[in-house]
């Protein structure tokens, strides 16, 4: 399994140019958690990283991320969630009824019941 974040960084090496191996071959990435705190000058972030590793998944290569996320969100996973990505939505603001200005990116979590006999 190749390490595209080695640390240190070789002189002259970008994970994000470079190929992650051929088709078949496995990716494990650790990026900064945080694009403000990369002593990087680029200041690329894990957005990035997950960019690239979706265009090396395209083409085959099988990658692996390790990502800070929310307790509640590793608590959901243990439980069998099922994700489902729902884009930005505009809440509006619940005492102006203004539309919020930048919306954040919303998941739906779904944990079934195995008395469930409905599906979303």
């Amino acid at each position: 399994m190749r390490d595209v974040c080695p640390y240190p960084r070789p002189a002259g090496y970008d994970a994000l140019t470079e190929s992650w191996g051929e088709p078949g071959d496995r990716a494990f990435c650790n990026p900064f958690f945080s694009k403000r705190r990369s002593p990087e000058p680029d200041k690329h972030g894990p957005v990035d990283f997950v960019r690239k590793g979706i265009s090396e998944n395209h083409r085959g290569v099988e990658c692996f991320f390790i990502l800070p996320v929310p307790i509640y969100v590793c608590m959901l996973a243990e439980a069998g969630v099922e994700v489902r990505p729902l884009g930005r939505i505009h809440w509006q603001e619940a005492t102006t009824g203004e539309p919020q200005r930048n919306p954040p990116n919303c998941v739906l979590f779904i944990l079934r019941s195995k008395y469930s006999k409905a599906r979303v």
